[in-house]
């Protein structure tokens, strides 16, 4: 069942790449453009040596704007055992910092806001948007740690549990 539940994890976070490569793309599909890649297919891609692990520059080159400009740091908050490389379950796992790094917000400010949110995402603002609005548990245009744990535990993306994660544990 863990193993069942940690494959559901990396795909859920897996999609959150997809969604990176899209926002690249502007936001739109091209013509002619081959069906995205499935999480676990992504993160193939992602391990170029095949060892079943990220290093720091494979996970760096699934990163766009600000958060490749924070690789070094989203890296060592994801590997939470220090060895260097990160495992699909430590890929798989967002935290609050995280997000903050990602949209180029001080996680000590200990809070994101909406605008935070698409300036980091200029290219995809609509998506970074809804995820937001997933976060924000009050509805008070503000993302903190507390909402971001509730979100977590309600299936948004970017971390285990929810629907998905409690159905495949039992």
């Amino acid at each position: 069942m863990k193993r069942v539940l940690a494959v559901v994890v990396v795909m859920a976070s897996l999609a959150l790449c997809g969604s990176n490569i899209f926002a690249q793309q502007g936001g739109k599909k091209q013509a002619g453009a081959k069906p995205q890649a499935s999480p676990a297919e992504r993160f193939k891609q992602a391990d170029k040596d095949g060892d079943g692990s990220l290093s720091a520059d494979e996970f760096k080159a699934t990163l766009h704007g600000a958060a490749a400009e924070k690789a070094k740091e989203i890296f060592e908050l994801k590997d939470t055992n220090k060895d260097g490389k990160l495992s699909p379950q430590e890929f798989a796992t967002m935290t609050f910092e995280e997000y903050a790094l990602r949209n180029g917000v001080d996680p000590k400010v200990g809070k994101i806001t909406l605008e935070d949110v698409k300036k980091a995402n200029p290219k995809n603002s609509e998506m970074a948007e809804r995820m937001f609005k997933m976060r924000d548990q009050n509805r008070d245009g503000v993302v903190t740690k507390e909402d971001f744990a509730q979100a977590k535990g309600k299936g948004a993306k970017g971390g285990k549990g929810g629907k998905r994660g409690k159905k495949a544990a039992g």
